[in-house]
């Protein structure tokens, strides 16, 4: 991934689409393993395809199935089974007090949106659960811009390995390209973000409610 993450999309081969398809598969089909939870993206967003709040899974087949057919993804948080925390601003969170080794050991994917745009992948640690029952915890810069989003309940971010299309589903845009090979270790500071959460986050996105699936 490291030559592809340097490289303009617009500059890619047919080959490193291929290449990305495959890591989108491998690193699903790995993170579904651990319990994260998976469904396929509307075109020409990174949002998931109706029905994604009742029938994202962790099933490593139906991921695979998914993949094969050319299916983008998006991964949904799941309370009691996984969370990502969504770092638009690495350098502001940093001058919140966030310390990067806090993130160590995280599976970590470079979101095309721009530099230290981040997506942190946690196993679940019931420790998170001292945060509200809310769908996402919003961090915001001193000048209220959003800077990071703790995505904890049917709240979704793009998938590893997944494209950004554009508005018609056609033109390709950018992707999610994974920075670890490993799968996310457990925590090694929960208390340290949990505290930083805590004292900078806003009043969190209420969890959603709405329909649009049927429950397997």
């Amino acid at each position: 991934m490291e030559g592809l993450i340097e490289k303009n999309i617009y500059d890619w081969t047919e080959e490193d689409f291929r290449e990305v398809r495959k890591t989108r598969l491998h690193h699903a089909c790995t993170l579904a393993g651990q319990g994260f939870y998976f469904y396929p993206m509307q075109e020409g967003t990174t949002h998931g395809k109706t029905g994604w709040n009742l029938d994202a899974t962790a099933d490593p087949e139906k991921v695979r199935q998914w993949v094969d057919g050319g299916e983008q993804l998006v991964c949904v948080a799941k309370r009691g089974k996984c969370a990502i925390l969504d770092i638009d601003n690495l350098s502001a969170c940093k001058a919140l007090g966030l310390e990067e080794s806090w993130l160590e050991g995280m599976y970590k994917v470079q979101s095309p949106s721009g530099d230290g745009h981040l997506h942190i992948y946690f196993p679940w640690d019931t420790n998170l659960d001292a945060l509200p029952e809310r769908a996402t915890v919003n961090v915001p810069d001193t000048e209220g811009r959003l800077v990071a989003e703790m995505k904890l309940n049917n709240a979704t971010v793009a998938a590893p390995g997944s494209l950004r299309l554009d508005a018609e589903g056609k033109k390709r845009e950018g992707a999610y390209l994974p920075l670890s090979e490993q799968a996310p270790e457990p925590c090694r500071h929960t208390a340290e973000i949990m505290a930083w959460l805590q004292a900078h986050r806003k009043e969190s996105t209420p969890t959603y409610q709405g329909g649009g699936g049927t429950r397997e």
